[in-house]
């Protein structure tokens, strides 16, 4: 075995900017792909013009010899193992139903960079349970070859389903390498058509995940004005004549001894905007030798083609509702099965991508579900602490052995700092143990991060394990565990509880008081770094940058984020497999310090009955999304709150997404409002004006503006 030993040597390109082209044309100040569509003639095309100019360049030691390696910041890489490791851009396009006639690439200019390279070989992936040393892969036949690699400038990938749209990745291969040669050449600007024959249109509209969408189907703009289709599949002809009284939100199955446990959730979630239906196993049709993961599966995917269902709960151990195991088979190694929940989210499409949201309560008996119920229900509703700090607390740690995991967390930590969090412990395993974690813990965090080694009951560097999660004392100051690590989250061995079984459920028997976490995201087996580390970093930008704060939403677009990185490797659907939500997979994660609930006067509600909006008794407005001042107002989309003048003008609207939209402009702090110049006035018990807008626009506020916060 070798040992890989990455040592940075040189610096060769830090944000390189150049003017290329025979017309002296300079390439923008930015990395961009700017996408756009038409439609001619009943043919539709989507063009992506890329301009590229922002890469860096380093050497690395591995064992001894010296490699160049390229890197676009924010982008993945080829991942042909043993050949040269170039940057990669790829974007998830929606795309048509229509057959793909074409794609072309119009344009492109490239520059030859100065120098001789030799580009660092791709290795296999590192399984978060080795240690530093494995074989180091190099593909010497094709480093022998006079070639440029890759051979296309641009890949298209399968379709698949993302509930709403057909999809496909494009992959953009800016760099092109000669290893003979050892010339690199530079792709810095392209054009690219892909062409079908037919027009645009999505299969339906969900209102209650159109914000898991966007930042990952890179047309989404476009995509989202595309006309539900006037002629539907025929599954779900049955799904388009339904009544609302028909269709329903979230799904949840129990096993029929722990039904009574789970209700106060069920009238929890229907109080909170959900139209819930439970089910028993016993209600689900089996082929007569019990109930299996395929009988699930399909009664899921009949639930979501005939009554278009977004969450499903799973309310029980594997013992009372079985768990899929999906089959792995590693080039070179041997085929495995990997338990996964991860199957009965895919009920649409030949892929494994996610069309409804998947969780389980993974509880033996009654006692453990009334546990879990009640954290989860009081977490929502967050009345049971004095102390509000915690909420807008993190807990971050990782096992130092590896640079990338340090480098992993710090670009959490950041974004927690950019978001206004008060605390964010960063700790490792040289400079603290599980007592620091503890005592964190004990006094309160909104998100317990790890990264780093682990097994099924423990986070090893840390030595922070199973026995520490029942003892711990943090009452109702319940955080979201993040465990992109291997094995704690293994729900599916019998034996033992994993350790994210043990954060979410506790032991009521020998430890009663309330503890732990509310809900936990980690993998069921052996995991693998840098897969790890972009789901990680993946659930954080969907929560902060995309204001996505749905548990189960969040998670899954962290998968999306990962797919986007590496592209289809054989570790892409694996890692989609490995990882599942413990807990309630429509949990409302906060974010924010959040109001009292008895405090609210006026919600508003989308067509799904999420709450997107709400104005409060103190004069504070909470929105889901963010507030766009000075914009004139011709319409509103559909599914919007609407103020209008007194001659029907639109003056302001909150959209299905939260965001809200004013024609003039906000002011806070206000003593009041003017009932009589007001388009829309709230009042408080007292009978006071707190809020309102006036008849051109502007939003005035007795409180203070919240926004990407749940309402």
């Amino acid at each position: 075995m070798i040992k890989r030993v990455l040592i940075v040597k040189t610096l060769l390109f830090i944000i390189l900017i150049f003017g290329f082209g025979s017309a002296g044309k300079a390439v923008d100040s930015a990395n961009r792909i700017d996408v756009s569509d038409e439609t001619i003639n009943g043919k539709y095309k989507i063009r992506l013009v890329i301009s590229l100019n922002r890469f860096s360049g380093t050497q690395v030691s591995i064992n001894n010899s010296y490699f160049d390696l390229l890197t676009i910041p924010g982008y993945g890489y080829t991942c042909d193992i043993g050949k040269p490791q170039l940057p990669s851009l790829r974007v998830l396009l929606a795309v048509p139903p229509a057959v793909m006639s074409s794609v072309v690439v119009k344009r492109f200019d490239f520059y030859v960079l100065p120098g001789n390279y030799r580009i660092l070989p791709v290795q296999e992936p590192q399984s978060d349970l080795q240690r530093s040393t494995q074989k180091f892969e190099t593909d010497n036949a094709f480093y022998s070859q006079s070639l440029f690699y890759p051979d296309e400038l641009v890949k298209v990938g399968d379709r698949v389903v993302l509930r709403d749209y057909e999809a496909m990745q494009l992959e953009i291969f800016p760099f092109k390498y000669n290893p003979a040669t050892k010339e690199v050449r530079f792709y810095f600007e392209s054009v690219i058509e892909l062409e079908f024959e037919g027009e645009p249109f999505k299969q339906s509209k969900s209102p209650l995940i159109e914000d898991f969408y966007e930042g990952v189907i890179y047309n989404y703009d476009d995509a989202a004005d595309w006309p539900v289709t006037s002629e539907p599949a025929p599954e779900r002809e049955r799904l388009r004549a339904l009544s609302a009284q028909q269709a329903y939100d979230y799904l949840m199955i129990v096993y029929d001894d722990f039904y009574e446990s789970l209700l106060p959730l069920r009238d929890w979630k229907a109080e909170s905007g959900f139209a819930v239906n439970v089910i028993k196993t016993s209600q689900i049709p089996d082929e007569g030798d019990g109930l299996d993961d395929e009988d699930v599966r399909n009664y899921i995917a009949e639930q979501y083609t005939n009554r278009g269902i977004t969450y499903v709960l799973l309310t029980g151990d594997i013992e009372h509702i079985p768990t899929h195991y999906a089959l792995h088979q590693p080039a070179g190694g041997e085929s495995f099965l990997q338990p996964t929940d991860h199957y009965y989210s895919t009920v649409d499409g030949d892929d494994y991508f996610s069309d409804v949201f998947v969780g389980r309560i993974p509880v033996k008996n009654a006692a453990e579900l009334d546990v879990v119920v009640s954290k989860i229900v009081n977490y929502e509703k967050a009345d049971r602490t004095e102390d509000t700090d915690w909420y807008k607390k993190a807990t971050l740690f990782y096992s130092s052995e590896q640079e990338k995991w340090r480098l992993t967390t710090e670009f959490v930590s950041e974004l927690f700092a950019e978001n206004g969090y008060i605390h964010v412990d960063i700790f490792n395993d040289s400079e603290h143990d599980s007592n620091d974690i503890i005592e964190a813990i004990n006094e309160g965090r909104g998100f317990l991060v790890y990264r780093g080694h682990s097994n099924l009951k423990c986070w090893i560097p840390v030595s922070f394990c199973s026995l520490d999660a029942l003892t711990l004392e943090n009452g109702w100051k319940l955080p979201v565990g993040i465990s992109c690590s291997c094995n704690t989250g293994l729900f599916a061995e019998t034996a033992h509880d994993c350790l994210g079984e043990t954060l979410l459920k506790g032991d009521t028997a020998r430890y009663p008081n309330v503890n732990g976490c509310v809900a936990f995201f980690g993998s069921a087996g052996i995991s693998f770094t840098g897969y790890n580390d972009e789901l990680e970093k993946g659930v954080f930008k969907a929560i902060f940058n995309d204001n996505i704060t749905t548990f189960a939403k969040a998670t899954n677009k962290a998968k999306l984020y990962m797919y986007n990185y590496y592209g289809h490797s054989y570790y892409s659907p694996l890692h989609f497999d490995l990882y599942n939500n413990l807990g309630d997979p429509s949990l409302q994660m906060w974010t924010d310090t959040p109001m009292a609930r008895d405090s609210l006067i006026f919600s508003v509600k989308n067509s799904s009955n999420e709450i997107v909006a709400s104005f409060d008794n103190d004069g504070n407005l909470v929105l889901k999304g963010t507030l766009t001042q000075q914009v004139q107002i011709d319409e509103a989309p559909t599914d919007s709150f609407v103020i209008a003048d007194s001659s029907d003008n639109v003056i302001s609207y909150i959209d299905s997404q939260g965001n809200m939209y004013i024609e003039e402009i906000l002011l806070e702090s206000q003593q009041g409002c003017d009932p009589t110049i007001g388009a829309f006035v709230v009042k408080n018990s007292a009978g006071d004006v707190v809020s309102c807008i006036d008849y051109i626009g502007n939003l005035y506020l007795t409180g203070r503006l919240y926004e990407n916060t749940n309402p």
